[in-house]
């Protein structure tokens, strides 16, 4: 049983390193023009970029643990919701994060990131 556990941490993390380095790729060549087809920001894109995002308290992304309570995209602007106090200990580290992340996107000039508890 602990093999079989420790096997799936492995191809896991593998996984988890690829997928990294992928949106990594994709971030670098944004920020410096290499994309020739910008791909239009909807909230599926906005999903895929907090996977990237951890939560500190439980070892996963935001997206996995249910952080991430609502996105709204409305012209330039993207307002996101997450399930935390904002007084909490890890809320500004999570809030950083998701802004480095989701500034980047071409088409994105604000981006909120509220604390709904």
């Amino acid at each position: 049983m602990r093999e079989t556990y420790i096997s799936f941490t492995k191809a896991h993390c593998s996984v988890l390193a690829v997928e990294g380095l992928r949106a990594a790729i994709r971030d670098y060549e944004e920020k410096h023009g290499l994309v020739s087809e910008k791909e239009t920001t909807t909230e599926e894109v906005v999903i895929r970029l907090l996977k990237h995002v951890m939560n500190p308290m439980a070892g996963l992304d935001i997206v996995r643990t249910e952080l991430v309570t609502k996105i709204e995209i409305n012209e330039g602007s993207v307002r996101i919701l997450i399930g935390l106090p904002a007084d909490h200990q890890f809320s500004s580290a999570i809030k950083e994060d998701i802004l480095e992340k989701v500034e980047s996107l071409w088409n994105i000039e604000e981006v909120n990131v509220l604390f709904t508890e």
